[in-house]
């Protein structure tokens, strides 16, 4: 908290024209923290979370808000990463615009494929294992793979 006691200050930067210098200011997001009532539904949401990783995730965001903990919200980017193919998706965080820039469709596109990759491997027999020959699995488990560009500032 605040000498105020006001939760969560953070800082940001407007810049005066006229003046032609940088001004920083505190600005509190207490009052649109407590007016949604973000930290309780984020409590209720636990409940519902689909596995481990979503639940410690949804703790570290609830952590990040209460104490104001910059570690807090980077432990919750690291898990939300290693929440592979969640039903519901959910970040908070300056992550927008969402784009393609290291090819994540041909990635899909290359792990959808497999089967057939693995039918021109020098092992493959057209009457074995779906033609995958008798080394490979018969039922491939294509890993799951997130891309995430994160940059976070230095303390």
């Amino acid at each position: 908290m605040t000498s105020k006691g006001q939760l969560f200050p953070s800082i940001f930067f407007s810049r005066e024209m006229a003046i032609n210098h940088w001004v920083m200011s505190l600005f509190h997001l207490s009052a649109v923290i407590t007016r949604f009532k973000i930290c309780e539904h984020l409590t209720k949401a636990i409940r519902f979370a689909a596995n481990d990783t979503q639940a410690r995730y949804i703790i570290d965001y609830l952590e990040s808000f209460i104490a104001g903990s910059l570690d807090a919200y980077r432990r919750s980017m690291k898990r939300w990463v290693g929440d592979y193919y969640p039903s519901v998706e959910s970040i908070f965080g300056f992550v927008e615009p969402y784009r393609d820039p290291y090819g994540t469709a041909k990635l899909t596109a290359l792990v959808e494929n497999s089967t057939k990759f693995m039918q021109t491997l020098p092992w493959a027999t057209a009457n074995v294992n779906n033609g995958k020959g008798p080394f490979e699995k018969d039922l491939f488990n294509a890993p799951s793979f997130s891309i995430l560009h994160a940059k976070f500032p230095s303390h």
